[in-house]
């Protein structure tokens, strides 16, 4: 049983389609994703096949598979981690540096899903700067696989136990992992769920159950033809029915796939005339499937480096040329001459290969970690700023406002340092960060995590005027109620829904609990689409959108003016460019963005609602942070907006010196 079959190589060709799809955000294959669990079963059906033919010719020599799997996957993710690590230095702002350098080192030494769920770095979220190497968990899971499923299969040979036992043992682990899965899944986070070797292990070991089922059973020729149309359209309605939302997938849907992914596999071995079988083994499709593993390791780094490599360039087009080339290179430089022992000085040998490996490792590690090394002077500084914003700021070390949707869920946030100590995490529905003091008011601020980032300069505000302070603001949650939809994916997230169903109640739960004589607000939820009546998207700037946004907005603000508070709306602030290379030169080419019209849109209704509402106050500070026009990330030499929105501690503070004058 050959290793490499056309029809596979096709197979493999049409996952990374679907995941890089997937990625590249087309709203009409929901189910891209999916690819991954192709992968899987691929990989548990060659895998055992591999194994147990070699079993067949003498003990299993498991140190020489191993090698063979380090030949074959290690060099190629080597090099794509280098170049990613330059790009990383190059392109992202400083304040992810280190985790980065996280992303980096769970990638090459093959946890990378442990180290996301770990780190609650979900694989669905795309509200932040996503990692370039927020695949590579997929990878980990394999190789955990080709380490575990080895001695586990020499085991069940040692032990000689019959076919049907071993049949059984797989089914009551396949079961036991599907089990896993579903009873790990957290709708509002399912990265346990999904990412998880234990919830995965159900697919890879379907794969190894197709194997034994059909050395069991080598016939099948005419009911795999019969079967493979059939087998074709139920993994493409998957492809374009199931969402990465919802318990579908989590409960039975996971496994499912898995099935139908072993169907296809087995019709495209058992009837290789089938009209199918013939279009999986077309040269384009065979010869995309050989340079799949490339392709996977380079499409994310090509989606998120394109803007930098390719400027002005359709994003879809610049990120296939970026993928498609350093696979290609991979491929036929890096790939193929290690697997065949070239160079010789470094490869010939299992001895020289195991040491250049070895070497190469190391060097990887040592470059993660020089890259993402801080820089001294001026820059430290804003650097330190910035880290007081993304992992500081939280009582049980998550961070505060963006850093909790931009940062926490890829950190590993340190201790907050006492300027914000006291701060409540954001599963906290209202976090009462001072009281007042005798004859003073209460403040309050509501809004999303651009709001929740002003706490450390509300906080000095409110203990400089004797306020009471309450804030409510929550991460991914606007003033509005309406669900918002997931800018690229046009779909809402299982948070954006609880946030619409929650943020009504708070408020009230506010207004009752504390009676706040004057509430603060800012979101930029409102920029987004959000879900009609009828459940499609709503994009702005519509005059749909733009009906449903001011409605919202009118019965946030009469909640809160009837209620005897003063609100004070803050004017949407234009997002500003978070290039690193602002914080030193913050005049430069890039880093400046001129006012988006959906910004201005959203402020033309907050204008009509403060002459609708009585009691309403509009203040605007785009002045101070546009000064010419052009908004920036760094203001006279101070760094306001780590990520060109949410604020930093010091920006905080500098953002309420400005807004204190403007209080009524």
């Amino acid at each position: 049983m050959p290793e490499r079959r056309p029809a596979l190589d096709g197979l493999r060709a049409v996952a990374v389609v679907a995941v890089v799809l997937y990625h590249l955000r087309a709203p009409w294959l929901p189910g891209g994703f999916l690819g991954v669990d192709l992968f899987f079963v691929l990989s548990g059906y060659l895998i055992t096949g591999l194994l147990l033919r070699d079993a067949e010719r003498g003990p299993l020599d498991l140190a020489a598979f191993w090698v063979r799997r380090a030949r074959r996957l290690l060099p190629a993710l080597v090099v794509m981690l280098g170049a990613v690590l330059v790009a990383i230095r190059l392109w992202e702002p400083a304040p992810l540096w280190r985790v980065r350098q996280g992303d980096a080192l769970a990638a090459l030494f093959y946890y990378a899903n442990w180290h996301d769920i770990g780190a609650a770095h979900s694989y669905f979220d795309d509200t932040a700067a996503p990692s370039p190497l927020r695949h590579m968990w997929s990878l980990a899971v394999e190789e955990q696989w080709y380490l575990l499923w080895p001695l586990v299969l020499a085991a069940l040979i040692a032990l000689r136990l019959s076919r049907p036992t071993v049949v059984a043992l797989l089914c009551a682990a396949t079961a036991a992992s599907a089990v896993t899965m579903a009873v790990l899944y957290d709708p509002a986070d399912p990265i346990r769920s999904y990412a998880g070797t234990d919830a995965r292990a159900q697919q890879l070991l379907i794969g190894a159950l197709l194997v034994l089922l059909t050395r069991r059973y080598p016939g099948g020729a005419a009911p795999a033809a019969r079967l493979a149309p059939a087998a074709a359209a139920a993994g493409l309605v998957l492809l374009l029915t199931v969402r990465d939302s919802g318990d579908f997938y989590y409960r039975g849907g996971a496994t499912l796939t898995a099935a139908v992914c072993a169907l296809l596999i087995w019709c495209a071995e058992r009837a290789p005339g089938t009209r199918l079988v013939r279009l999986l083994a077309t040269g384009p499709l065979r010869g995309l499937g050989r340079i799949s593993y490339g392709v996977y390791l380079w499409h994310i780094p090509a989606i998120a480096f394109a803007p930098h490599l390719l400027p002005g360039v359709p994003a879809p087009a610049a990120a296939v040329v970026l993928t498609l080339g350093p696979a290609l290179l991979s491929y036929h430089l890096v790939e193929r001459p290690v697997r065949a022992g070239r160079p010789r000085f470094a490869c010939r040998t299992t001895g020289r290969f195991v040491t250049s490996a070895a070497a190469a490792v190391a060097a990887c590690a040592l470059l993660a970690t020089a890259v993402t090394t801080r820089p001294d002077g001026r820059q430290s500084e804003q650097l330190a700023a910035a880290d007081r914003a993304v992992f500081g700021g939280a009582a049980d070390g998550a961070a505060v406002g963006g850093p909790a949707a931009a940062m926490a869920r890829t950190g590993d946030p340190s201790a907050p340092p006492p300027a914000e100590a006291g701060l409540c995490p954001d599963t906290t529905s209202l976090c009462e960060r001072a009281p007042a003091r005798p004859g003073q008011r209460t403040a309050a601020v509501v809004g999303d995590s651009v709001a929740r980032s002003l706490d450390p300069g509300i906080a000095d505000l409110a203990a400089r005027k004797g306020w009471g302070y309450i804030l409510a603001a929550h991460n991914g949650c606007g003033l509005t109620g309406l669900v918002s939809v997931d800018p690229g994916s046009g779909r809402a997230k299982p948070f954006m829904q609880q946030c619409a169903e929650q943020t009504p109640g708070r408020i009230r739960q506010l207004l009752a609990d504390y009676r706040p004589g004057l509430v603060i607000a800012y979101s930029r939820w409102e920029n987004f689409a959000h879900l009609g009546t009828d459940g499609r998207p709503v994009a702005p700037p519509s005059a749909r959108w733009a009906t449903d946004v001011h409605d919202g907005l009118r019965a946030f603000a009469e909640t809160v003016v009837h209620s005897g508070a003063t609100l004070v709306l803050i004017s949407v602030l234009p997002a500003a460019p978070a290039d690193p290379a602002c914080l030193t030169h913050p005049d430069g080419r890039g880093c400046g963005a001129a006012p988006d019209e959906t910004t201005a849109a959203v402020n033309r209704i907050y204008a009509r609602i403060r002459d609708e509402v009585p009691g309403v106050k509009l203040v605007s500070l785009q002045d101070a942070l546009c000064p010419d026009g052009r908004c920036r990330a760094v203001v006279d030499g101070l760094l306001v907006r780590f990520d060109g929105l949410h604020f930093s501690a010091d920006g905080a503070r500098w953002f309420a010196q400005r807004l204190e004058p403007l209080l009524p």
